[in-house]
């Protein structure tokens, strides 16, 4: 199942999740991080519910952000989420990689805090070995581009 205007939000207590509009409600997803797979594309995970197992794919292209999400550090600090982020969980990572990027790329946001990807990359370099953070980021940025001036 192709996800559109897919989103990685961090929930109160901390556990990254993949969010997408169904109707009047957001449709929740938790997947583990040995179940998805990362390529320069986007992910792709599968989530076993009641016996059946469904299959989704989130592309980048497919993003689904109008603004640029509230770093973790912020949000924790803000008291919006538990101190127990995940550490280790991909979507974390990307949440973490999204919200530079696409701060990064914003006019508005005046006081931006310093984002290195590579820096943020090396604590999931394992994760990391068959993609390019660079393709990633510039697959986050042409949508970001096309939402922005859509």
């Amino acid at each position: 199942m192709l996800i559109k205007k897919w989103k990685i939000r961090i929930q109160s207590d901390g556990r990254p999740a993949i969010t997408f509009p169904s109707g009047r409600q957001d449709v929740v997803l938790l997947p583990e991080t040995d179940d998805i797979e990362l390529s320069d594309e986007g992910l792709i995970f599968s989530i076993s519910r009641r016996g059946k197992i469904t299959h989704y794919e989130c592309l980048f292209n497919e993003l689904g952000y109008t603004a640029p999400p509230t770093p973790i550090a912020q949000l924790q600090a803000m008291k919006c989420i538990s101190v127990d982020v995940p550490q280790k969980h991909i979507l974390s990572f990307l949440y973490e990689f999204i919200s530079g990027v696409l701060t990064e790329a914003t006019p508005y946001i005046i006081k931006k805090q310093p984002f290195d990807m590579y820096d943020l990359a090396s604590a999931y370099s394992e994760q990391l070995e068959n993609v390019s953070i660079k393709n990633i980021k510039e697959a986050v940025l042409n949508k970001y581009a096309e939402v922005l001036h859509g």
